[in-house]
């Protein structure tokens, strides 16, 4: 399995867990709770083995900057966004306008990573080397999840 595969795979799953999210309706407060700590536990380790093994490799090669520094700023959003739910949970303020925030925002991110970055990136990388970072990504993921 190359990278691209290995991320378009942990891309579906938090679609999801975020169409899930989005869909639940007043009264769901522990499925809401359960979804978002699986929504957590699946982007946080995603994202920062994304930038590590797959964004630093293409910064390494000092191209794409913007599009590999834009994808880190969208990271940071996801994250934060992210955060705020696990806060407003806590309280059970109503987080739904939030869940839609943070699914529109990660769609717009993993459109334009999978469009832009991608091709970017198969211009760069060997199918050897993108099956190697595919391998470190998936072998970081459990270790930054702990």
């Amino acid at each position: 399995m190359q990278i691209y595969e290995a991320l378009k795979k942990d891309h579906e799953k938090v679609r999801e867990l975020l169409g899930r999210l989005v869909a639940l309706r007043e009264g769901e407060e522990d499925t809401r709770t359960a979804l978002i700590e699986e929504i957590r536990d699946e982007l946080i380790p995603h994202s920062r083995a994304e930038e590590a093994v797959f964004y630093n490799s293409i910064r390494a090669i000092n191209t794409a900057q913007d599009l590999v520094w834009h994808g880190y700023e969208e990271h940071m959003m996801a994250e934060t966004l992210l955060r705020t739910m696990q806060a407003m949970d806590k309280i059970n303020a109503d987080s739904k306008k939030l869940a839609q925030k943070l699914k529109s925002a990660l769609e717009h991110h993993i459109e334009e990573e999978e469009s832009k970055i991608f091709t970017v990136a198969k211009h760069l990388f060997t199918d050897e080397e993108a099956e190697v970072m595919a391998e470190a990504f998936e072998e970081m993921k459990p270790e930054i999840k702990e």
